[in-house]
């Protein structure tokens, strides 16, 4: 992969990927498009945190203990 794309022992001899070139006119449309249509925020971690499934263990001494279940419904948009 170093090779390919031109930092491998060779340099830019042995470089293969990068060096299409694009025009301005398709950057500008590109950009223009994703000024109307803006990519959706997506907070990954935050993802991670509310579907993690793993199961933690607390080690308590015995006592008066309550335990409670509560279910919320994820809307998925």
């Amino acid at each position: 992969m170093a090779n390919d794309l031109g930092i491998g022992s060779k340099g830019v001899e042995e470089q293969k990927v990068g060096l299409d070139h694009v025009s301005e006119d398709k950057v500008r449309k590109v950009a223009d498009d994703l000024a109307v249509n803006p990519p959706l925020a997506f907070d990954l971690a935050r993802q991670v945190r509310v579907f993690n499934c793993q199961v933690e263990f607390v080690e308590s001494p015995p006592g008066k203990i309550q335990l409670q279940r509560q279910e919320v419904k994820i809307p998925q948009n």
